[in-house]
């Protein structure tokens, strides 16, 4: 009886030594994230700051300069300044995907609208977009920050008369949200790593980006719980569409939604924009 009750304590004495390692080496690991994750946002403020210092000089010489040549080359390291200045924006939005996110009421309809608005004036496409979603619990930054990735993807693979759509879907306990165009489309074969980090299109030539976006849609979008998924055929255009779990805001004050309603444009849920 002795030795048994020897051999009990024995186990769990091991066990709860193998539970104390385990959770000192989670807490290691959680720890080293948290350094790299340190370290890549002060590496990305600092360095966004000093590309900002840049290119402000450039542009003086760019805006100053009475000789053609030199305005020229400003301009060219001003455009070379902004590339790099969203590429370190970038990589610090793949950065903080593991971080919770700042759920909040969003306005799904607004958002889509301001982001039309925003981009309409950057290409000469026919931009359009729908939404009949309301107001849902979400975030914000990151949702805005996937879109524009998509829209900029768009841009970039569509010319002048080519159109670009975003529709959003309420279905079932889905947000649905599809980013289309009628441009030149990817190739079958590189459909399965588009969203590989650092990959761009076999076909992409000069219109190549950094490869960051599209990793970043399915990062965020995965890291939210839901989905994302391409459709595309050469000449005719892409179609990106996310799926998201979809949860309902809770009801605003009766003073609140009688101001909401008031301030709502009765255009924003559709807009058309033609540039």
């Amino acid at each position: 009886m002795g030795g048994i009750i020897a051999l009990l304590i024995w186990h769990v004495n091991r066990q709860w030594s193998a539970q104390v390692r385990l959770r000192a080496l989670q807490q290691a690991d959680r720890h080293r994230s948290q350094q790299r994750e340190n370290a890549a946002r002060f590496g990305s403020h600092e360095v966004r700051t000093r590309l900002t210092i840049a290119r402000g000089y450039a542009q003086l010489i760019a805006d100053q300069s009475t000789e053609l040549t030199v305005r020229e080359d400003a301009e060219l390291v001003v455009a070379e300044l902004i590339k790099a200045s969203a590429l370190a924006t970038n990589l610090l939005t793949l950065v903080r995907v593991v971080e919770p996110p700042n759920t909040e009421p969003v306005d799904v309809d607004r958002m889509l609208a301001a982001i039309l608005r925003r981009w309409s004036v950057t290409a000469d496409r026919n931009w359009n977009s729908r939404s009949a979603v309301g107001t849902v619990q979400g975030d914000n930054e990151r949702l805005e920050a996937i879109l524009d990735c998509l829209l900029e993807n768009a841009v970039r693979f569509t010319g002048p008369g080519d159109t670009i759509a975003m529709t959003a879907d309420a279905q079932g306990d889905e947000l649905v949200l599809i980013v289309r165009d009628t441009g030149v489309g990817i190739p079958s074969t590189d459909l399965d790593s588009v969203f590989e980090v650092f990959r761009t299109g076999s076909t992409a030539g000069e219109r190549a980006g950094s490869g960051l976006g599209l990793a970043i849609v399915k990062a965020v979008t995965e890291a939210r719980g839901g989905t994302v998924a391409v459709a595309s055929s050469l000449g005719h255009g892409t179609a990106f569409t996310l799926r998201l779990p979809l949860r309902p805001a809770p009801p605003a004050t009766l003073g609140k939604t009688a101001s909401a309603s008031a301030d709502r444009d009765p255009h924003d849920e559709s807009v058309d924009v033609r540039s």
